[in-house]
């Protein structure tokens, strides 16, 4: 999922009641709150993705928020 927005964090719900018996393993953001950083050579780690705790699965519905300008990616595991 992408945030295209650089003023709002969204909720993001996912129906995934269709994989049964999956779990969600995690949620792994790229963002930054720093709109103009980036990674250079003397700073490669500027902006890495990272995981987000904020994420849950109840009865096949994943939920979780995306951060502005970010690109998101949601894991599920059987």
């Amino acid at each position: 999922a992408i945030n295209k927005s650089e003023e709002n964090d969204y909720p993001l719900t996912i129906d995934a009641s269709a994989f049964e018996g999956y779990k969600l393993e995690k949620h792994i953001a790229l963002y930054s709150e720093d709109f103009d950083a980036g990674n250079t050579f003397e700073n490669p780690d500027s902006v890495v993705p990272r995981e987000i705790s904020e994420a849950t699965c109840e009865n096949g519905v994943v939920s979780t928020r995306v951060k502005p300008l970010s690109w998101n990616v949601i894991v599920l595991k059987k």
